[in-house]
């Protein structure tokens, strides 16, 4: 929220932050906190002691001789403030005239009585502290350039942490929009939700005005994917929205229905809009448990790679957008991982490799090779997690790559899911195992059964398996027992 601040605004808004601290402190040390002389610390008391009077707040400021007394009571909240110092700000104001108005920079400049060097100056600073974040810019027109769905996304995270999205909850047709909602889903929505969806209406309503329509995207699509709830609920709101709005309003819908799913629609009433909060909580804890273990698992595999704290968060979010969103992309019929990504998720292989661009300087020079690999590094540490009962413990040994054999162990996993609950593990002499699985011609004497597989394990190698599994749980074998078989 500072970012949006000027340089006037930012110093009343630290003088504010302060006093609230302290109720009552020394000039002196305001004076050295704030970086002010004593005649600027004095002015924007003033002006500060003047905007707390004007409002109304339940707060009193008093200028003594040596030091400055800040008296709130129990119903002071200093975010009325702080959204009137953003206001007044020229970032915001910018911003704000950019969504708002068709007009061109002059317009602006003559309406905040700037220069045109303070303009560019304003462009500049907004584009890089501000818009970048988000992938947009705007240009020397005050237009704004980049993807629609960024853009609205924007400005919707823009009027929530400023606090003024309750000037855009007067639209009485959305109200009745809201409404048919509620009845079609069969659910009831909060007052403070209901100002949020009325807010993302507005602002698609002023872009569409504008000329500046939405398409639903892949990334819209990926986030409500493997959430059979949201899913549910969008294939109604596809089906219903021509009764639920007139206009041709499908896209809005699927985007206000994302950026929706950024928080719970309901507080403490019971209904299936609940289930997809907590669905949706639930999934993102897993999603961090399993980036922290992907990270540390890489950093053990590869020695010479360092991982920063920023590095490490942008493996951690390449994990969870590219990996958990779009499930495990296992699937029975297509064994061979590439041609697999390459005839199903064209799309989805070519955002990864660029994505791992930057990253493959610390892996091998064939990307192919690579792009296995790492996913084959995600892919084993969802084992790890696997909470399955123990009715066979199965070692991996590989001559070669054993994360790449773990990779492929996950089908034998998938087809005995629901039967059995599997220990999968590295494959160590010193251990005892019901079946090791080895890319050589081996026999194990701490183990039962020894599998070949040079390849992926087809049904026919897992439902083997599967039988001896089945004769292990019947009867008991003595530990010397072993039986290699090659597959």
């Amino acid at each position: 929220m500072k970012r949006l601040l000027d340089k006037e605004q930012l110093i009343k808004y630290n003088l504010l932050t302060s006093l609230e601290k302290h109720k009552s402190v020394n000039y002196e040390v305001l004076e050295e906190n704030l970086l002010l002389s004593r005649k600027t610390l004095k002015k924007y008391l003033l002006l500060l002691a003047d905007e707390i009077e004007s409002f109304f707040l339940d707060a009193t400021l008093k200028l003594h001789l040596h030091h400055v007394e800040f008296e709130y009571g129990i119903a002071f909240t200093k975010q009325l403030l702080v959204s009137q110092f953003i206001s007044d700000s020229l970032r915001y104001k910018i911003l704000d005239y950019a969504l708002k108005s068709n007009k061109q920079r002059v317009n602006f400049i003559e309406q905040e009585n700037i220069s045109e060097s303070t303009f560019y100056r304003l462009l500049k600073d907004v584009n890089r502290s501000i818009l970048a974040d988000f992938n947009i810019k705007m240009n020397t027109n005050t237009k704004l350039l980049g993807e629609e769905h960024q853009i609205r996304y924007f400005y919707y995270c823009l009027y929530l942490e400023v606090g003024v999205e309750s000037e855009f909850t007067t639209d009485r047709y959305f109200s009745s929009v809201i409404k048919k909602t509620e009845t079609i889903l069969n659910i009831e929505i909060t007052k403070a939700n209901k100002n949020r969806l009325l807010l993302l209406y507005e602002i698609c309503e002023m872009r569409n005005n504008q000329g500046n329509l939405v398409s639903i995207t892949y990334g819209m699509k990926k986030v409500i994917r493997n959430n059979r709830v949201f899913e549910m609920l969008l294939t109604k709101i596809e089906t219903e929205y021509e009764n639920i709005s007139g206009d041709n309003w499908l896209n809005d819908f699927h985007f206000i229905f994302v950026m929706a799913n950024s928080f719970p629609l309901l507080g403490d009433s019971q209904s299936i809009m609940t289930l997809i909060y907590s669905e949706h909580v639930q999934s993102k804890n897993i999603m961090y448990r399993y980036s922290e273990k992907f990270v540390d698992e890489l950093k053990n595999l590869v020695n010479d790679i360092e991982i920063d704290i920023a590095f490490k968060s942008k493996l951690s979010q390449i994990y969870i957008r590219m990996l958990v969103f779009e499930g495990f992309f296992i699937d029975d019929e297509h064994v061979n991982y590439d041609s697999y990504f390459r005839e199903h998720r064209p799309l989805l292989k070519l955002k990864l490799k660029q994505i791992f661009e930057e990253l493959t300087d610390y892996f091998k020079d064939d990307k192919d090779d690579f792009f296995i690999f790492i996913h084959s590094v995600m892919l084993d540490n969802t084992i790890n997690y696997s909470k399955l009962l123990p009715a066979a413990r199965i070692g991996l040994e590989s001559s070669k790559d054993p994360v790449f054999l773990k990779f492929y162990s996950r089908h034998i996993q998938n087809h005995l899911l629901g039967e059995f609950e599997l220990a999968m593990e590295s494959y160590s002499p010193e251990e005892t195992y019901d079946i090791v699985l080895s890319d050589q011609y081996t026999v194990h004497d701490n183990t039962k059964y020894s599998y070949r597989v040079r390849f992926v394990p087809t049904y026919e190698q897992a439902t083997r398996i599967k039988l001896f599994l089945t004769e292990l749980n019947k009867a008991e074998l003595h530990n010397n027992e072993v039986d290699s078989i090659k597959l």
